[in-house]
């Protein structure tokens, strides 16, 4: 019974049907030809009977007309003309045998007949012409009149003859017409129920298939967008009940990965692309309504250092705490999300664009404020945190997601340089900055698919031998229409939008390359790699390595890589591994800007350090400040007791050059020597100073 409502069975059924009703119809409408054909057939034969007919009808018309030619003649008693008339009668008489073959094979009878009254009809007639010359006229006479009868006793029965065989062929043409007119009936009716057939199938795939269909394609499209799906077919015993059954369950899949791709994992919240996609659809809804939308991006302050202290696990707790306060005191909001690692984000939808909006936001701001410096206790101990705060509104400072994210996180780090712990609204200075920021990102991006970022190499010179001891890789962009950019310009912007991990390892690339290049040329120059917080924390740094190493063999010490102090406090711990693992290739490892940070002392210690450079804040004033002086000189020791080799960097002047000598700094960089060149000017000016 199931099988009987599938859609497959009633459409195959239907098809089969009309297919069988065609073949009906085209026998029927067959044999419809094959009767016209017989009907042709048999006019044709009738038309050769009727032609034969008149053929032996046209040589009797000569007998008798020859026949009455000889009697008139024979009563007058003309010689001549009896002669003529019987030699024209005998003539009639041939043509007339001849041309009863034509009728002989459909009408023997009448031929036999006709043969008869031939024969018969010369002796008729000479007793007559005899009758006739003996002066008995009433003899001759009647003797004319008994031709006379036998000549039209011949003409009746050929007329009777052709009648009877017209009327037998009427009656096979008119079977063969009522034949084909019942054969073409029947054709008729078959292609009306084809038709009918045609309609039930036409009717059936309506409602069996395309209304179906429409309501599985809205179906998975709502599933696909993550709506309710509101015209599911209805579960029946068929194909599209199976259908029906598998997208129930794609829906429940869907949701489910739609609650992975937008749920954070360790709070709950939303996560970035729910919270880009609610952006874009508010708006939308914003626009429409004139109405306006806010972002408030939090960031919590100094959540490294809970991290760093108290270990990871206490810092997850503590970030989904911040998730339940945030929860708690914005419960009205339209979305509450983590946006990536200790930075939140609420938005705000609705908002009548007049003067209360600013007075609404700040108190919202200034409540998770004070709900986020409540402590929080942590095993034993309390935590109290604090947040930066950073405003946006839609369309005062941004018309996109992206500007109202990117001015809300400006108006955060701000926030941020004004002490923390506070909030600040996005400003037309901070947008524009922000935009700014967006565009730099979009051309960095098409920068390194194009190609124009290069490393350039600044010598590191030993001042008493005046040797070049090494190279700093330092990166330049060659943008089409700036000219040569700096890394002050871009670097910073590529680590806030994610780009520096590419464009770091694009540089070590190029720079191993150049190293093996110099190396293969026979004038070694090691080069020293900078390498960003990303890179460092990249467990790929090390694989890359190796692989540069596998394509193209150099020995350790031509590559080197330095770091600052702040990269390495971002992360110890990862930090101090991977530096470990490169060193343990062979590699030296240098501190750049030493002096700048917070607890150099400590990490000396404890990370595996070959190489300090001196900042150059403090080498620009060796000459003019005895504390410069006093800090170098401290630095030179502390290095020389730990084994470590110093370079001064940013030297600009021969004062410079002097004073950090006469200290013992004998490694130095900077514009006195000459800036940062292209490789090929490098090797020009290395082989100048030889």
């Amino acid at each position: 019974m199931i099988f009987l409502r599938s859609v497959s069975f009633r459409l195959f059924t239907l098809s089969i049907s009309i297919l069988s009703v065609l073949g009906i119809t085209a026998a029927l409408l067959q044999d419809v030809v094959v009767h016209e054909e017989r009907v042709k057939a048999q006019d044709a034969v009738q038309s050769r009977r009727h032609e034969g007919f008149r053929t032996v009808e046209r040589a009797l018309s000569g007998v008798r007309l020859w026949q009455g030619n000889l009697a008139t003649a024979a009563m007058t008693g003309d010689p001549h003309w009896q002669e003529t008339s019987t030699q024209a009668l005998a003539e009639a008489q041939g043509r007339l045998q001849a041309s009863l073959g034509s009728i002989a094979t459909y009408a023997p009878e009448v031929v036999g007949m006709i043969r008869t009254g031939v024969v018969q009809l010369p002796a008729q007639l000479a007793e007559a012409v005899a009758a006739a010359h003996g002066g008995h006229r009433p003899e001759a006479e009647q003797a004319m009149t008994t031709a006379r009868e036998t000549v039209l006793a011949m003409e009746r029965g050929l007329g009777t003859a052709e009648e009877r065989e017209w009327g037998a062929i009427e009656q096979l043409r008119a079977s063969e017409r009522e034949a084909a007119q019942y054969s073409l009936h029947w054709a008729r009716y078959c292609t009306i129920i084809t038709v009918v057939l045609g309609l039930l199938l036409a009717l059936t795939v309506a409602r069996s298939l395309v209304r179906p269909l429409r309501r599985v394609v809205t179906a998975v499209r709502e599933v696909a967008a993550g709506t309710p799906v509101s015209g599911l077919p209805p579960d029946r015993p068929d194909e599209f009940g199976d259908i029906t059954l598998a997208l129930r369950q794609f829906q429940d899949q869907a949701e489910k990965l739609r609650a992975m791709a937008y749920r954070d994992p360790l709070t709950g919240l939303a996560n970035r692309t729910r919270l880009e996609e609610t952006l874009h659809s508010g708006i939308v809804r914003c626009a429409r309504s004139n109405t306006s939308l806010a972002l408030l991006f939090l960031d919590l302050d100094n959540f490294k250092s809970v991290n760093d202290s108290l270990g990871h696990s206490v810092g997850d707790r503590f970030l989904r705490e911040v998730a339940r306060r945030l929860q708690h005191l914005c419960a009205d909001v339209a979305l509450i999300s983590r946006y990536s690692g200790d930075k939140f984000t609420v938005v705000v939808e609705g908002l009548k664009r007049d003067g209360t909006q600013d007075t609404h936001l700040k108190t919202l701001a200034e409540v998770l404020l004070r709900g986020m410096s409540e402590p929080y206790q942590a095993h034993d101990d309390f935590l109290y945190m604090t947040a930066s705060i950073g405003v946006a509104v839609y369309p005062v400072d941004g018309h996109s997601a992206e500007q109202i994210v990117s001015s809300a996180d400006a108006a955060m780090y701000l926030a941020k340089r004004s002490g923390r712990n506070n909030v600040q609204f996005a400003s037309p200075e901070l947008t524009v900055e922000a935009r700014r920021k967006l565009q730099l990102a979009g051309e960095i991006r098409r920068g390194m698919a194009t190609g124009e970022f290069e490393p350039y190499y600044q010598p590191i010179v030993n001042v008493r031998t005046g040797e070049v001891a090494g190279a700093e890789a330092l990166l330049r962009w060659h943008h089409p229409q700036r000219g040569i950019v700096l890394p002050g310009e871009f670097i910073r912007v590529a680590e806030d939008s994610g780009l520096i991990g590419e464009l770091g390892e694009r540089c070590l690339t190029r720079a191993y390359e150049q190293a093996v290049s110099w190396s293969r040329s026979g004038r070694p120059v090691p080069i020293a790699v900078n390498l960003s917080a990303r890179q460092l924390q990249d467990k790929r740094l090390v694989s890359l390595v190796e692989q540069l190493q596998t394509a193209h063999p150099l020995r350790p010490h031509c590559l080197e890589f330095e770091i600052t102090e702040s990269v390495v406090m971002e992360r110890l711990e990862l930090s101090q591994q991977t530096l470990q693992d490169i060193r343990s290739r062979g590699h030296k490892i240098g501190i750049d800007d030493f002096g700048t940070g917070h607890s150099a002392l400590g990490y000396l210690q404890r990370l595996p350090i070959d190489r300090i450079k001196i900042d150059r804040s403090f080498v620009e004033r060796v000459d003019s400040s005895r504390q410069s002086r006093a800090i170098i000189s401290a630095t030179l020791a502390l290095a020389d007791n730990l084994g470590l080799d110093v370079v001064a960097e940013g030297v600009e002047s021969p004062a410079q050059v002097r004073e950090m000598k006469d200290l013992g700094c004998t490694l130095q960089q900077g514009f006195y020597f000459t800036p940062a060149l292209p490789p090929d000017e490098f090797e020009a000016w290395v082989s100048a100073r030889r």
